[in-house]
C-alpha cells in the first residue's frame, strides 16, 4: 500500500475516533459542564491547561525523538523511560507547589487547592504513556491509538457524570480525567508490550535532549497559549468568564478534529518527504487548502445552528458562550491554514523559526489580553484573538525563505471569507456576503477538484483496508 493511502487510512481511523469523540464531548458539556457551572469548570480548565504545559516542559521533546529518530534502539527506549520516571516523580512532589501557584496567578479561592493538586498529581501517569504512544505513532498504527483514546473518553464521561449529578463540582472532571489517563496508560502499554529495563547513560539522555530541545522549546511557547488566556481571563474577569472561554474551546476543538489529525500525521509524513523539497512544498500547499476547507466548513455549519444548539446544551451559559465562540473558531481556522508550515519547518530542523513565530504570536496575544481584558471584559479576549492572527505572516515568510516559493493565496482566501461568515449569528447575513462573492470567483474553483482527488484516493485505499488489517494483525 502506498504512503498516501496509508496516511489516509490512518487519518480515517482518527477521524472516526474524533467524530465519535465529538459526540462524547457534547455529552460531557451537557451532563457535566452544564451541571457544575462555568465557575467550577473554569477552575478545572485553568489547572488542566497549566498541567499540560508542565508535561510539555518535563518531557523535553523526548516523545518526538522516539517518533522521528531513524535509528531507535532498545537502550534509547530504556533511557527515555528512566528519565520519564524521574521527571514524573519530581512532578508528584511539586504538585502542591504548582497548585498554590495556580491559586495565586488566577485569583482562585483556596477551597480549590485539593482538586487542583489532584490534577497535577496525574502528570507522572501522562509522562509514562509517552514511550508506548510514541512507538505506536512511529509505526503509523493510528487505528489502535484511536480505539484506546476513544475508550479513555468513555471512561472519563462515565466517572464524571455521576459525580456532577451528586454535586461534587470541580471534582467531577478531575476524577474523570484520572480515569481517562489511567486507561490510556494501560491501553498503550498493552498494545506496545515493551518491558523496560532501568538504564541511565548521560550521553544518551544528552543526545535525546539535544535532538528534541529545539522542538520542545518551540512547543512550550505554543502550549502556554491556553493557560495564558484562561489565567488572564480568570484573573481580570473571573473564573466564571474563564469557564465560558474554556467551554467555547471545548466546543471548537472537537469540531477542528481534522486539523489535529493533519498535524498528528504530518510529522512522520513530511519526515519522509524532507529530501524532496518540491514534494514537501506541494504537500504543504495541498494540505493547507484541504485543512482550511474541512475545518472551515464544519465551523460554519455549527456556527449557523449554534444559536439553537448552545442554549439547549448549556442552559443560561449558552448565550454567553455564543459571544465568545466565533473568536475561538477564527483562531482555530487560521491555525488549520498554517499548521503545516510549522510541521515542515520542524521536519527540516528549523525549530528556531517556529519558536520565533510562537513567541510573536504569544506576545501579540498576551499584550492585547493584558490591555483589553480590564477595559472591555470578554470582548478584550476577542480583540486579542484577532490581532494575534497577524503573526501567521511571520511563519509564512520563514517557510518561503527556508524552502522556496509557496502559494497560499487560495487557502488564505478561504480562511478569510469563511472566518467572516462565522460572525453571521451576531452581525447578520451580510457576514455571509463576502463568502458568496468568493465562491463565484475563479480562484475558489480548484478546491473542488482537489476534494474529488482526495475522495478517490481515500475510497481506493479504504477498499483495501480488510486485506491490510488482516496482514497487520
Amino acid at each position: 500500500m502506498g504512503l498516501r493511502r496509508q496516511i489516509l487510512l490512518g487519518g480515517t481511523a482518527l477521524a472516526l475516533r474524533q467524530g465519535i469523540g465529538m459526540l462524547l464531548s457534547l455529552a460531557n458539556l451537557f451532563f457535566v459542564i452544564r451541571i457544575i457551572g462555568p465557575d467550577a469548570y473554569g477552575i478545572f480548565a485553568i489547572a488542566a491547561a497549566i498541567s499540560i504545559f508542565a508535561i510539555q516542559v518535563l518531557s523535553l521533546g523526548i516523545g518526538v525523538y522516539l517518533i522521528r529518530h531513524p535509528q531507535l534502539t532498545r537502550d534509547r527506549l530504556d533511557q527515555a523511560f528512566a528519565y520519564l520516571v524521574l521527571a514524573g516523580g519530581a512532578s508528584l512532589l511539586l504538585a502542591p507547589v504548582f497548585s498554590h501557584g495556580v491559586l495565586h496567578l488566577a485569583s482562585i479561592s483556596l477551597q480549590a487547592f485539593w482538586p487542583i493538586t489532584a490534577l497535577f498529581a496525574l502528570i507522572p501517569i501522562q509522562l509514562l504513556a509517552l514511550v508506548p504512544l510514541s512507538q505506536l505513532e512511529r509505526r503509523l498504527d493510528y487505528p489502535v491509538v484511536a480505539r484506546v483514546e476513544l475508550l479513555g473518553q468513555v471512561v472519563a464521561l462515565s466517572l464524571a457524570i455521576p459525580l456532577a449529578l451528586a454535586g461534587k463540582g470541580v471534582w467531577a472532571p478531575v476524577v474523570g480525567v484520572w480515569g481517562q489517563q489511567t486507561l490510556l496508560l494501560v491501553g498503550y502499554w498493552l498494545r506496545f508490550p515493551y518491558r523496560p529495563r532501568w538504564t541511565w547513560r548521560g550521553s544518551l539522555l544528552k543526545e535525546m535532549v539535544a535532538y528534541g530541545l529545539g522542538y520542545s522549546a518551540s512547543a512550550w511557547a505554543w502550549q502556554v497559549r491556553l493557560p495564558l488566556v484562561l489565567t488572564l481571563v480568570g484573573r481580570y474577569v473571573g473564573t466564571d468568564a474563564a469557564g465560558l472561554v474554556a467551554m467555547a474551546v471545548r466546543i471548537v476543538e472537537p469540531l477542528a478534529f481534522l486539523n489535529g489529525i493533519g498535524w498528528r500525521i504530518s510529522i512522520p509524513l513530511l519526515g519522509r518527504l524532507q529530501g524532496d523539497r518540491r514534494s514537501l512544498l506541494r504537500g504543504v500547499e495541498e494540505g493547507a487548502l484541504v485543512q482550511t476547507l474541512a475545518v472551515g466548513s464544519v465551523f460554519l455549519v455549527f456556527t449557523l445552528v449554534s444559536p439553537l444548539v448552545l442554549p439547549w446544551l448549556l442552559g443560561p451559559a449558552g448565550d454567553l458562550v455564543l459571544k465568545v465562540l466565533p473568536y475561538v473558531a477564527l483562531g482555530y481556522l487560521f491555525n488549520a491554514t498554517f499548521s503545516l508550515h510549522s510541521s515542515a519547518l520542524y521536519v527540516l530542523r528549523y525549530n528556531l523559526d517556529v519558536f520565533l513565530f510562537h513567541l510573536a504570536h504569544m506576545g501579540l496575544l498576551g499584550i492585547t489580553l493584558a490591555w483589553g481584558l480590564p477595559s472591555f471584559g470578554l470582548l478584550g479576549y476577542g480583540l486579542a484573538e484577532v490581532l494575534a492572527l497577524l503573526s501567521y505572516a511571520l511563519i509564512h515568510l520563514f517557510l518561503l525563505r527556508r524552502v522556496g516559493p509557496l502559494s497560499l493565496w487560495e487557502p488564505l482566501g478561504w480562511a478569510i471569507f469563511l472566518g467572516l461568515a462565522l460572525f453571521a449569528p451576531h452581525a447578520g447575513l451580510w457576514a455571509l456576503g463576502p463568502l458568496g462573492v468568493w465562491l463565484a470567483l475563479p480562484w475558489s474553483r480548484s478546491a473542488w477538484g482537489l476534494i474529488r482527488r482526495h475522495w478517490l484516493v481515500w475510497k481506493g485505499g479504504y477498499g483495501e483496508r480488510g486485506a491490510v488489517g488482516q496482514h497487520r494483525d
